[in-house]
């Protein structure tokens, strides 16, 4: 994970890309700001966030959550 230390964006595809995310947020990463994903419809966007909130044992909305169009489930709080 050092070439995240060296880049303000970092792009990634594949099916594992929600576990490596996990990673970065448990390395410290969202201290330093947000770590975003993003879904190509609205469904799996929910559904994503759904599964890694309950990966990490936080309530939806609260350290993960989603934003579609008409629809914002975030925290206005970051710690």
């Amino acid at each position: 994970m050092t070439i995240a230390h060296h880049v303000q964006y970092l792009t990634l595809s594949g099916y594992l890309v929600t576990d490596v995310l996990q990673y970065l947020h448990e390395d410290g990463y969202t201290d330093y700001g947000m770590i975003g994903c993003t879904q190509p419809r609205r469904v799996a966007a929910m559904s994503v966030a759904k599964r890694v909130s309950e990966e990490m044992g936080v309530g939806l909305g609260d350290e993960v959550g989603y934003a579609i169009r008409f629809e914002d489930c975030t925290s206005e709080v970051r710690e």
